[in-house]
């Protein structure tokens, strides 16, 4: 999915009906996808906004206005955006739908089908990101070829490309090496034209055998070069796959060989010090971590699929406390020993003290069980004779997991092995657990009900503060309230990660009395220091539906301070438009008790005053694309238009996001009360810290 937490979907609509039109967008916002939509009636209002907004998707009527459907695919294919176009139909009409396609939409979807319209955006969405990620990337390549190429024209060592064995590109050393003046002296020249003809058969066979394998050979080769003055030089040359002005190609670099076999020898000692582990000789973290790189690679670009295991020794620190340091040792030599027999000596590594690792080409998940087990087995049969006489059996468990085309980075393939190695060693030792991608999403959503209740139980949630710096005072002393799940291995999960399970099992409300509670201890100790300071805490929407809450707040907001409008209760705008009459009504019953209301990612819905007119709220909270959208003046006027029908309804207003001193200067005067970001102010454990700490 393209959006994140902090993220919205700019949405253009293209239809002569805002009924039409709000159900799409109410239809979007229950599928969880937070949307900014902009609604255009004719095709001069949506040229306008294509070529000054910056939508994500377009969502065109059949007809719009006078318009039809295939007259907005040619005005939208005439402004060369990449902008993915929907068609909603009255009806479903294979006509249409055929007819749109072959037009460059994206799609054409009946209008009553809200399910189909949310996943046909979420794909042009993940699809999108990609183009979009792509053009990134052929930018940045673009550069970095062009630094290379700067380092190449300037590097001491002579390096030349090669096509179909023809000179595409030398650098200067390479020209002087081989004694020519300039590089058009050997462009389109064969390369074995500079090599000594006794050394011609060795050189073709060289090329031959990268050329068929389609990587590296392991050893320099050796040859006479023939410089252009009929000379000879003794060289060496290493070949590597390159690419030159997007065109495959092969690299030669080529460096004067000394005849020091000490160096070769040394180089050798190297290379085995770096990679092979001195104990057990096999490959050593530094080997496998790259080795499982290049794996992943191979793998998502469909030439193999692999297996990784993750094995541990069974009571190892048992083991090394009975038989010592030696004997543990030996130990580990012998386990390596029959993993490497039974795998293949390049294949198993060592990833830390008793844990070993292994990669396994083209086998799935039947053939990674079968020979895993065959593997326990034989451990465990294994009667090892350790050095002082004394005997020792042993067990592995195991952990293993599959992966192909779709792979995931190697660190989230690592994690995943060594978790399910981990549920291996529960079992009591030699076992074996595969992770299988279908039961874990089973039983994701148990195992985040299980944490949340823990984390209930004891008291394991975290809150943060962050300051919010009124425009109109110097003084600091308004927090919004935010709160975080850690967890064990040190991540820490936001909301998002963790609220749609809540809400589902009906425990957000519960986890929302947690924050109240828990951010007002803090605020009570605050006070004592600055008596006006007040909280805005972040609420799910379930809580507008907890009857009483207005007056447990008041009770608790009294209990904290002595000051009115110490607490400020914010929900989301979404939320609020799903239950608009119990949020009016919340606003209202929170004014009686010295509290507000407040609305966050407010500006999301074609008519987002409508809200204001139904809701009492104190604050307004702008959605992050707002100041996301200040790169133009068009975007910049529309916030200053919006700000000042909200300041007429006398609302105070927060921007939040505010990330460099551009977008503090244009806000400063677009009349907002608030401004609130890492720039400003990071969050914060504590309430207070000073903003100035982390400039």
């Amino acid at each position: 999915m393209l959006l994140t937490r902090s993220e919205t979907l700019r949405l253009l609509i293209a239809s002569d009906s805002a009924e039409r039109a709000e159900r799409i967008v109410s239809s979007l916002k229950n599928s969880g996808i937070a949307t900014r939509p902009t609604r255009v009636e004719d095709l001069e209002d949506m040229h306008q906004h294509l070529n000054q907004g910056n939508f994500d998707i377009l969502m065109a009527a059949e007809h719009l206005g006078e318009s039809s459907y295939e007259e907005l695919l040619s005005d939208v294919q005439t402004l060369e955006r990449d902008i993915p176009v929907i068609v909603i139909m009255n009806k479903y009409d294979i006509g249409i739908q055929s007819r749109a396609l072959d037009m460059g939409a994206s799609d054409a979807v009946p209008a009553d089908e809200p399910k189909l319209i949310a996943l046909i955006i979420r794909r042009e969405l993940v699809n999108l990101q990609a183009r979009r990620a792509q053009r990134r990337l052929e930018s940045a390549l673009h550069e970095v070829e062009s630094r290379n190429r700067l380092l190449l024209d300037n590097s001491r060592d002579a390096i030349a490309y090669l096509h179909d064995g023809m000179h595409i590109y030398a650098n200067e050393a390479y020209i002087e090496l081989f004694g020519y003046t300039k590089a058009d002296n050997l462009d389109g020249m064969p390369v074995i034209d500079l090599v000594d003809p006794k050394d011609l058969a060795n050189f073709k066979n060289y090329l031959k055998a990268y050329s068929s394998k389609g990587e590296a050979p392991t050893s320099e080769l050796r040859f006479h070069g023939l410089r252009n003055d009929g000379q000879t030089i003794n060289a060496m040359m290493t070949l590597s796959s390159a690419s030159y002005e997007g065109e495959p190609c092969t690299q030669i670099i080529i460096r004067i060989d000394q005849g020091e076999e000490v160096r070769a020898e040394l180089a050798e000692k190297l290379r085995e010090a770096s990679t092979l582990d001195s104990l057990t000789g096999l490959g050593n973290r530094s080997l496998f971590e790259s080795s499982l790189e290049k794996a992943v690679s191979q793998a998502r670009s469909r030439e193999h699929i692999y297996a990784l295991l993750y094995m541990s020794i069974d009571r190892y620190s048992v083991h090394s406390a009975t038989f010592g340091p030696a004997g543990s040792d030996f130990i580990t030599q012998e386990v390596a020993r029959h993993l490497a027999d039974i795998l293949g000596r390049d294949s198993v590594f060592r990833f830390a003290d008793s844990t070993f690792t292994a990669l396994m080409v083209n086998a799935d998940s039947v053939q990674v069980n079968k020979i895993t087990q065959q593997i326990l087995d034989h451990i465990k049969n294994q009667v090892i004779e350790l050095p002082d006489g004394r005997n020792v059996q042993l067990t592995l468990s195991a952990g293993a997991v599959c992966f192909g085309e779709t792979a995931r980075n190697p660190d989230d393939l690592l994690s995943l092995a060594a978790a399910e190695k981990a549920r291996a060693s529960e079992r009591g030792g030699h076992a074996l657990s595969i992770y299988d991608p279908a039961q874990n999403a089973m039983q994701s959503s148990t195992a985040m009900l299980e944490l949340l209740q823990a984390a209930l139980e004891k008291n394991q949630f975290k809150l943060l503060y962050q300051s919010l710096v009124d425009v109109n005072s110097e003084g600091i002393g308004f927090y919004e309230v935010y709160l975080r799940l850690p967890l064990n291995d040190g991540e820490v999960l936001e909301p998002d990660q963790f609220l749609p399970t809540a809400q589902h099992e009906k425990l957000a409300s519960k986890i929302d009395r947690w924050v109240l509670l828990n951010a007002c201890k803090q605020l009570k100790d605050h006070i004592k220091h600055e008596p006006n300071s007040r909280l805005l805490i972040n609420l799910s929407g379930e809580s507008l539906l907890e009857p009483g809450l207005a007056a447990w707040v008041g009770k608790l907001a009294r209990a904290t301070s002595k000051q009115p409008g110490t607490l400020v209760l914010q929900f989301q705008e979404q939320d609020v438009t799903n239950y608009l009459k119990q949020a009016g009504a919340l606003a209202l019953a929170l004014k009686e008790v010295g509290c507000d209301l407040s609305i966050s990612r407010f500006g999301c819905s074609l008519d987002p005053l409508n809200t204001l007119r139904h809701v009492e709220a104190s604050y307004i909270k702008l959605d992050g694309s707002f100041t996301q959208d200040l790169g133009s003046e068009e975007n910049l006027a529309s916030i200053k238009q919006l700000t000042s029908e909200i300041n007429g309804l006398d609302k105070k207003i927060i921007v939040p996001y505010v990330e460099s001193t551009a977008v503090l200067t244009k806000l400063w005067s677009a009349g907002v009360r608030y401004l609130q970001g890492y720039f400003l102010h990071r969050p914060e454990e504590k309430i207070g810290t000073n903003p100035d700490e982390d400039h």
